[in-house]
């Protein structure tokens, strides 16, 4: 057991840029709906994406050391990758890359594993999330600026 007291769910960063991209297409809308008056209908689905997005995404977004894999959760989307399948660890900055996000922060981390897969996570706090990797695979290499 590698666990030994130390953190092993560590939840997804959310930071102002993510809150900026996600809220401002509301704006428009409500200014639209308040100067129209238009009824109750047309409010819907921007409340409906502004919780999903501001309220279940940040909270349903986390990351779980297990004892042979680490486990990325984000709404209904889950991912299992075997530690020994790890093979270096980047940072980036999320506009930057392109593929599967679990993450609400600018800046994160992409986990490269098995021969040409990786995926985007911003865990928090980063530098003890990468305490914990080499901890269960100490072979990762780690390039973080």
């Amino acid at each position: 057991m590698v666990n030994q007291g130390r953190k092993n769910k560590f939840h997804t960063e959310v930071d102002l840029l993510y809150r900026l991209v996600i809220n401002l297409p509301i704006i428009p809308i409500a200014i639209v709906g308040i100067q129209e008056q238009l009824s109750i209908y047309f409010w819907i689905l921007p409340l409906v994406y502004a919780t999903v997005f501001n309220i279940l995404l940040p909270l349903t977004t986390y990351f779980v050391f297990e004892e042979k894999e680490l486990v990325l959760t984000s709404l209904i989307f889950k991912r299992r990758i075997p530690f020994s399948e790890i093979t270096r660890v980047t940072t980036t900055k999320a506009w930057k890359y392109i593929g599967m996000k679990y993450g609400a922060s600018s800046k994160g981390l992409v986990l490269h594993y098995e021969k040409y897969e990786e995926v985007y996570l911003s865990p928090k706090p980063s530098t003890e999330f990468l305490n914990q990797l080499l901890l269960r695979n100490p072979e990762i290499k780690i390039n973080v600026n």
